[in-house]
């Protein structure tokens, strides 16, 4: 097999690893998963701009129920958005984790 031809087929491997790992965490949210849904919830919690916070207020101090649809439906919206970077986030994390834990054992093997 051609060396072309190898880094080829890692490469594929790679991104279909990677493409698993985010349907996973997507997986993992769309079923609930307790770690998973805490830390998106985090993310998006972060994420949310001070003025969705403030109308979410209003809508409830006034009792403005139009207010409050209106400001849920903005909340959905942005944690679709959100739900995007969160998966990006995570697989990004979950590969700097592997590389570390790659080079580790590398280094654990190659200066035993």
């Amino acid at each position: 097999m051609s060396a072309d031809l190898e880094h080829r087929l890692n490469q594929i491997d790679r991104e279909n690893d990677l493409e698993s790992l985010q349907e996973r965490i997507a997986s993992d949210i769309s079923e609930g998963d307790p770690k998973t849904c805490n830390a998106f919830a985090d993310f998006c919690a972060n994420e949310l701009n001070g003025s969705l916070i403030y109308a979410f207020c209003l809508a409830r101090i006034q009792a403005d129920d139009g207010l409050l649809k209106q400001t849920l439906d903005e909340l959905d919206t942005c944690i679709e958005t959100y739900r995007e970077k969160f998966i990006d986030a995570e697989t990004g994390l979950a590969l700097a984790a592997y590389k570390e834990d790659a080079e580790a054992r590398w280094e654990a093997i190659h200066f035993e």
